[in-house]
């Protein structure tokens, strides 16, 4: 993982020193993409993106996905946390979704929850892993987007992806 990714600013901590927490994060995103490169069959392409949501833009948002029925379950956050919400659909949906916020999704979202010290970019790192581990079936991912400063932002986490950013917006 090259030292000035995304990863590793968000992993570093005053000083310079990064928590154990934080080096477990990278180490299990690491892992999962490791077992998802040896999954059998004709990986499918997916792209993911993360969106870290406060409490109220959080509420607001798993209401709609509950009532729309577009997901079964969403955690509830616990006070003095932040939810990340990762959406995985086609890599060729990339443009779009970047304008609009639409795409056809692979499976529902998944949410990670966090606290606030916690870098948008390790939160994406921790959501993906889990998700990872979630979905068995072959993949190929292109890099990583991650809404911040009000856009969507290719987040390539210092590490190589098997396909290359798509939508141009995202760069």
């Amino acid at each position: 993982m090259a030292s000035d990714s995304p990863l590793n600013k968000g992993l570093k901590r005053a000083g310079g020193a990064r928590s154990d927490n934080d080096r477990a994060v990278a180490r299990e995103l690491r892992r999962q993409l490791k077992r998802a490169a040896r999954r059998k069959g004709e990986p499918r392409p997916v792209q993911v993106a993360g969106k870290p949501l406060e409490a109220e833009d959080y509420a607001k948002w798993r209401r709609r996905a509950l009532r729309r029925g577009s997901l079964s379950r969403a955690p509830e956050l616990q006070p003095g946390r932040y939810a990340l919400v990762l959406l995985a659909f086609d890599p060729a949906g990339t443009g779009g979704f970047i304008r609009s916020g639409a795409a056809n999704h692979v499976v529902p979202p998944t949410v990670g929850t966090f606290q606030p010290k916690v870098e948008p970019a390790v939160a994406l790192a921790g959501t993906l892993a889990g998700w990872l581990e979630l979905y068995t079936d072959p993949v190929a991912l292109a890099p990583p987007l991650l809404h911040t400063g009000g856009r969507w932002r290719v987040a390539d986490l210092g590490l190589d992806w098997p396909l290359r950013p798509h939508g141009s917006d995202a760069d």
